[in-house]
């Protein structure tokens, strides 16, 4: 599992969400069209010059290899039994709102058929985005392997069992402010042509400046890649993101972006600026500088990677005796998958699989012990004493939409073992963060970060909305 990190405030902006809506609102009412009428429309852009080439185009032999290991997400309703072991897949031109492509727009003959993207991570492994599928929706699609261009003319269309696969089991999901990956398993061993697990970063920092690329399937298109000249890192600043000029677009969501000189996968492809200008008559390719400051987001490898190589191992710290070590001011992100039963909490009802944590306070304060972001049923129970005698002080099972949070005053070097189970047996990951400098006595203490700032955001609009008719009113 991920080794404990320095957390940033990764909620912090959202304190700038009633503002950004202001602007945004303002914008749209002040929308200005070019002569061809175009709009913004959509998210993910170009970069400069546009870097993207079909899979048959690209001369370097590895790069030509890490795209066998490229899927495409879609809907099994898109896919055809043609009752001889092949299926065909159902795609649609390439449109935008309903328009064709302007004059000159690249691909523009090509189909669409693709949601998002993904890669093999291990024998029966795919990473994508987890904004891409929920545990509800894991059914209704398929992973298929070589939707590509074969030629300048010719899509791969008709795919044999060896390209297709389906969801079982979905081991991590993110879908959030600070997370967005999912880490799913499918039906078999993955047998693709060429298909290999991609290697992906362990741990440590990618740099600003690294030059990068991306593989996937942009706006559903046939697989395309693009390594640019001057496509690179641009800034690390946040703990789970880094952002680089990649030239991607929706349905890049979830496509691995690699290190062009190693080949190492840094992260996956989950957000950016804007794809397309929507005219009167046709569309066309959204292109920015590349040096914008802040281009594509991609969630990093080292906040998946764990979930991939542990999943069908026991979770290091199973046991009171096996905790691990986590500092206020730090996360963790971890399984329970496979974790085994010790005991049960005085809140939890069958919460016996569990982990567990060692936290020393440096110093006597209140604390915000948080499971805000878990995909199952948390429980969240502290004690004092010793793994042969355990005494509960707190529990908790609720306190966030997602998971388990506490507030609760502790004494200076006393140790406290945090236990993270899941309520009638549950199973999953979870994101574990300490945060000190807060009150427990303020009203707000012990509920997610996210929901408060929810609730500012909800009344600053009311507010906003009440000077409005204020407003009005006084015009009248």
């Amino acid at each position: 599992m991920i080794r404990p990190q320095r957390k940033a405030s990764v909620y912090a902006g959202l304190i700038c969400l009633p503002c950004c809506l202001i602007f945004l609102v303002g914008s749209i009412a002040e929308a200005t069209f070019d002569q061809n009428g175009m709009q913004s429309s959509g998210n993910k852009v170009i970069y400069g010059a546009d870097d993207r080439i079909d899979v048959y185009e690209e001369t370097d032999a590895d790069r030509r290899a890490w795209a066998d290991s490229v899927c495409a997400l879609v809907r099994i309703e898109d896919l055809h039994d043609n009752d001889d072991g092949t299926w065909s897949l159902h795609t649609k031109a390439y449109t935008v709102a309903g328009k064709p492509p302007c004059p000159g727009e690249a691909f523009s003959t090509q189909p669409t058929a693709s949601f998002c993207s993904g890669f093999m991570a291990a024998a029966d492994i795919i990473v994508t985005a987890g904004h891409c599928l929920t545990k509800d929706t894991l059914d209704s699609l398929a992973f298929v392997f070589g939707f590509e261009m074969l030629d300048a003319d010719q899509p791969r269309l008709v795919f044999d069992h060896t390209r297709i696969y389906y969801g079982v089991d979905i081991i991590a999901i993110r879908h959030a402010p600070t997370l967005d990956f999912a880490v799913v398993q499918v039906d078999r061993d993955i047998t693709a042509p060429g298909a290999q697990p991609l290697a992906m970063r362990q741990g440590g920092e990618i740099t600003v400046g690294t030059p990068v690329g991306i593989i996937g399937h942009p706006y559903g298109l046939p697989k395309k890649l693009a390594f640019g000249l001057n496509t690179s890192v641009r800034n690390t600043d946040e703990p789970f993101f880094f952002y680089a000029n990649v030239d991607a677009f929706s349905g890049n969501s979830g496509s691995p972006v690699f290190d062009a000189e190693t080949g190492i996968v840094e992260g996956i492809l989950v957000r950016g600026n804007n794809d397309y200008k929507v005219g009167s008559y046709c569309f066309q390719s959204h292109r920015m500088d590349d040096d914008t400051a802040t281009p594509e987001a991609i969630n990093r490898s080292i906040t998946f990677v764990s979930f991939v190589n542990d999943y069908h191992l026991p979770p290091v710290n199973d046991h009171c005796e096996e905790a691990i070590v986590i500092h206020a001011e730090e996360y963790y992100l971890g399984s329970t998958r496979s974790g085994s039963t010790t005991l049960m909490s005085s809140c939890g009802q069958d919460d016996f699989i569990d982990v567990w944590f060692l936290f020393i306070p440096d110093q006597k304060d209140d604390y915000l012990i948080s499971l805000c972001e878990s995909d199952f049923d948390a429980i969240l129970a502290l004690y004092t004493g010793t793994c042969e005698s355990l005494e509960e002080i707190a529990c908790s099972d609720s306190g966030c939409d997602d998971g388990a949070s506490l507030c609760i005053s502790l004494d200076a070097r006393v140790p406290i073992f945090i236990r993270v189970a899941g309520n009638h047996g549950t199973r999953g990951s979870y994101l574990l963060q300490i945060s000190s400098d807060v009150a427990c006595s303020s009203p707000s203490c012990g509920m997610q970060e996210g929901f408060n700032m929810a609730g500012i955001l909800l009344m600053s609009m009311m507010i906003m909305i009440l000077f409005a008719f204020s407003a009005i009113k006084s015009v009248i």
